[in-house]
């Protein structure tokens, strides 16, 4: 990157010389977390560090209901009896999908991440014990990441 770049004066009469300013740089992490060094983290004041702290914890335990769901559910559809594992199926997308939009409802410090961390709780409690039913290790693994999550979730939403 230049450090310098010459920029034409407004009246046209040639060009001065000015020094670039680099833009601030987004959050580098993996995962969408608030680092305490994230400019989101920085410039949202209403959010206590305590409250950082719980949305952090309950944004990782979603990120990783939602990654468990999403394997089950594709292992589920390689199963040999498809149509028995079709709740299962339709729990781990539901519950994918909440705790992605629970995830992004925390980052973005929404009025209601409490009221959508309390239907991703529910969700996540029943996709939990309806993977329990299933023998399949993919589905013990769902379950108990998704009860996890549920407890996570519960305890953000009270």
């Amino acid at each position: 990157m230049k450090k310098w770049k010459s920029v034409p004066k407004p009246n046209g009469a040639g060009a001065k010389t000015v020094k670039r300013v680099p833009k601030p740089r987004k959050c580098g992490a993996i995962t969408p977390v608030l680092h305490k060094t994230c400019p989101i983290r920085q410039t949202n004041s209403t959010v206590k560090e305590d409250d950082n702290m719980t949305y952090e914890e309950c944004i990782q335990a979603c990120l990783e209901c939602m990654e468990a769901c999403n394997h089950c559910y594709s292992a589920c559809l390689q199963e040999q009896d498809v149509a028995m594992m079709a709740e299962c199926i339709r729990l781990d997308r539901e519950c994918a999908d909440i705790c992605g939009f629970a995830a992004q409802a925390m980052q973005r410090n929404s009025r209601f991440a409490k009221e959508i961390c309390n239907v991703c709780a529910h969700v996540c409690q029943a996709c939990g014990d309806e993977c329990a039913k299933h023998e399949h290790d993919h589905c013990q693994r769902c379950a108990e990441i998704c009860h996890h999550c549920a407890n996570v979730c519960q305890d953000m939403a009270s």
